[in-house]
Formats: structure tokens, C-alpha cells, sequence
């Protein structure tokens, strides 16, 4: 995950390619939260901040960069905003991960959950 943020500071990127960028890094972050069982790791602050960039390179008008989105403001501790994304969803696009985060939101929980569905 440094190597993706190091790349990313070097310069400006297409968006398409700093979205990339921005997604593994997420991903990839999150992987290391899941091997860590044992303990629920908190974000880095270059993890929120990286979230907060993707969020806003992700297309509304794309039911999986919706459900991303929602994930990422979960994740962020933006419980209301998540479940405002998560209306704009399509009921019959992936209604299980729909749920998942929902639920998640509603117990306040911003910890790196795997999401199925």
C-alpha cells in the first residue's frame, strides 16, 4: 500500500488512472486489516485521506461505484452519508452487499468487514 501512496504523490495522474491507483491502494489496505484478526486495526490517516480522494472519483451513475462509495464512507465512519448512497442503489443490484453495509451502518461499525454478494 506505501508503494501505491508514493506513486500518487508523485504527480498528477489522468483520472482514470489515479481512481486505479486510489482503488488498490484501498483494497490492498484493507487486506492487511483482514489478516489481522486478532485485533480490529483503526485506519491511518493516509488511508482516510486516499478514501476521501476516491470517493469523489467514483461515478454515481455506476451502481458499483455507488456500492463502493458507500463502503468507503462506512469505512470513513460516515454511517449517514454511506446509507444516502446506498438509497440511490438499485434494489436489484447486488441487494446482499446492499444490506451487509447497511447493517454495518447501523451499528456504527466502520471497521474493514468482508462484504459478500
Amino acid at each position: 500500500m506505501k508503494d501505491f501512496l508514493a506513486y500518487l504523490e508523485e504527480g498528477n495522474f489522468p483520472a482514470d488512472r489515479e481512481r486505479y491507483l486510489r482503488l488498490h491502494t484501498w483494497w490492498t489496505g484493507n487486506d492487511e486489516h483482514r489478516r489481522n484478526t486478532e485485533v480490529q486495526m483503526y485506519m491511518t490517516d493516509a488511508d482516510k485521506a486516499n478514501l476521501e480522494v476516491l470517493i469523489e472519483l467514483l461515478d454515481d451513475e455506476n451502481q458499483s461505484d455507488l456500492l463502493m462509495k458507500a463502503e468507503a464512507y462506512r469505512e470513513l465512519g460516515k454511517f449517514e452519508e454511506a446509507k444516502e448512497v446506498l438509497l440511490k442503489c438499485d434494489p436489484s443490484f447486488a441487494p446482499e452487499a446492499t444490506d451487509a453495509i447497511w447493517q454495518l451502518c447501523v451499528k456504527r461499525d466502520g471497521f474493514v468487514r468482508e462484504i459478500s454478494g
